[in-house]
């Protein structure tokens, strides 16, 4: 999942694994501090899921630039969403994994010669602060990131 309850909640015993070692398995060499091995279910779900959410923020900015109908000021909110949610899943991935490849639009999703040796924080940021300047206050439909989620995302990622 994209929350950290397991990662983060289990690991410190702020949270209780379950009731017995079946219940969430995964998360049990977590709770009692062994060693995580591959092959443990629970560490491709997290990457997987947040790089999967990253290249479908990719594949919408790529994606703008073969839909002439839509105008700049649209096509500049589309892409503030988009980088607001890059910026979302490559935070997760950043907290948990710490050394990550930051996969932007410009990166191939085939592409395996990508170093993980640049910190992402500041492409972070920088996505984060690009939706704080273009998303609007407020949006008639609920959920959808606004200036405010992206400001105080880009405080959380500026505390990390």
């Amino acid at each position: 999942a994209a929350f950290n309850w397991g990662y983060g909640g289990v690991s410190s015993d702020d949270a209780y694994k379950g009731s017995d070692p079946s219940d969430v398995n995964d998360f049990a060499p977590v709770e009692k501090f062994v060693s995580l091995t591959p092959t443990n279910g629970a560490i491709p779900q997290k990457w997987n899921l947040c790089y999967n959410g990253a290249q479908r923020c990719n594949d919408v900015i790529n994606t703008l630039s073969l839909a002439p109908d839509i105008s700049s000021d649209k096509a500049t909110a589309i892409t503030a969403q988009a980088r607001f949610l890059r910026a979302f899943f490559h935070m997760e991935l950043k907290k948990v994994f710490n050394n990550i490849i930051y996969a932007d639009e410009t990166v191939s999703p085939t592409n395996t010669d990508v170093t993980n040796t640049v910190d992402a924080w500041p492409k972070i940021e920088a996505d984060l602060q690009f939706a704080a300047d273009n998303l609007p206050e407020t949006w008639s439909e609920l959920g959808r990131a606004n200036k405010w989620a992206a400001k105080a995302y880009l405080a959380k990622a500026l505390i990390f």
